[in-house]
């Protein structure tokens, strides 16, 4: 991986404000590592094993599982995402094991910066804020 300086820089000629550029390298580094783009031993960027080529047919069985609710499928049904966002969103708690508020509002930021990544345009970047509000949950 580049050293985080030049992350910063990249982050900030996309459009991340400066007071912000160092806190969206650490969450573009940890989403990247949570979807498997950095191999953990190096530090390097490397190609996910589940992204690789597929044949049509196999592609066409696994979503029909998905559809059914059959075993094996990548369990993200007819969604159509970057696997960044799918990634992310397998990383959401089962409610049994419950989400503290401070670890929810950490994943809702990296999601929405990921999705500003993935969908706004050049130039023009969807700023949003991402607090937990503690007078509410009272």
């Amino acid at each position: 991986m580049p050293p985080p300086a030049a992350i910063e820089r990249q982050i900030e000629q996309l459009g991340i404000s400066p007071k912000q550029k160092e806190r969206a390298r650490q969450t573009f580094s940890k989403s990247a590592t949570c979807a498997g783009f950095i191999d953990s031993s190096t530090g390097r960027f490397i190609k996910p094993g589940n992204l690789g080529a597929r044949d049509e047919s196999s592609a066409v069985q696994e979503r029909d599982k998905d559809r059914t609710g059959g075993g094996g499928g990548s369990g993200t049904g007819d969604l159509e995402l970057d696997p960044l966002l799918i990634a992310l969103l397998k990383k959401v708690p089962s409610p049994e094991n419950g989400w503290p508020g401070p670890s929810r509002v950490r994943w809702f930021r990296t999601f929405a910066m990921n999705v500003s990544q993935i969908y706004d345009a050049d130039g023009e970047p969807v700023e949003m804020k991402i607090d937990l509000d503690k007078e509410a949950a009272k």
